[in-house]
């Protein structure tokens, strides 16, 4: 499951898209472990409840992004990241 959901060399970009989207959401920054992309994020200091359930929204929507370039289209997992967020209207509250 790491390698196909995080370490793969494929999924850079992706990854890096969602760091980016985190991070500057969030106004500081988050180092996104393995771990955090499979299991979710439970608690992180400084960061409210309501923003660790919308950066785990963002983390669930990576890796729909990833099944559905795998096992679909065989589009840029980053593209169809970015089309899951626009499809949802989904912003990170600051």
């Amino acid at each position: 499951m790491e390698h196909f959901c995080f370490q793969f060399s494929f999924l850079e970009k992706l990854w890096r898209n969602v760091h980016t989207i985190i991070n500057v959401s969030l106004g500081h920054r988050i180092v996104l472990t393995w771990d955090m992309a499979l299991l979710g994020i439970v608690a992180l200091n400084n960061v409210s409840t309501n923003k660790i359930q919308r950066i785990n929204m963002i983390i669930l929507l990576a890796k729909l992004s990833i099944s559905k370039s795998k096992y679909g289209s065989g589009i840029d997992p980053a593209l169809i990241l970015e089309t899951e967020i626009d499809k949802r209207n989904f912003q990170i509250p600051n």
